[in-house]
């Protein structure tokens, strides 16, 4: 279950130029869950719920070593972000 969730995320990422390699489009997917799960922003509460096979404190490096280094393209994050919306269609026009 969580894989096929991770490949999706990472395949929806590949459409979004927000990160350039792969690597860090897995990671971003797994973030993306650990977010989810925890229901919390901190990174030490993400760490909890991030890779079960390493500790919480390596966990919490790694995301924050993530976004020490990684430039972010945040006009490709707002897009994708409006692109998974829902389109509204008006009432009463034709």
């Amino acid at each position: 279950m969580k894989q096929s969730l991770i490949a999706e995320i990472t395949t929806l990422l590949s459409n979004a130029p927000i990160v350039k390699n792969l690597a860090r489009k897995k990671f971003l997917a797994l973030f993306v869950i650990a977010l989810a799960q925890s229901r919390k922003v901190q990174f030490c509460s993400v760490a909890q719920h991030f890779n079960d096979q390493a500790k919480t404190g390596s966990n919490e490096v790694r995301i924050q070593d993530f976004f020490r280094q990684v430039d972010i393209n945040y006009a490709a994050v707002a897009a994708l972000l409006l692109s998974l919306l829902p389109v509204k269609k008006r009432c009463g026009s034709a």
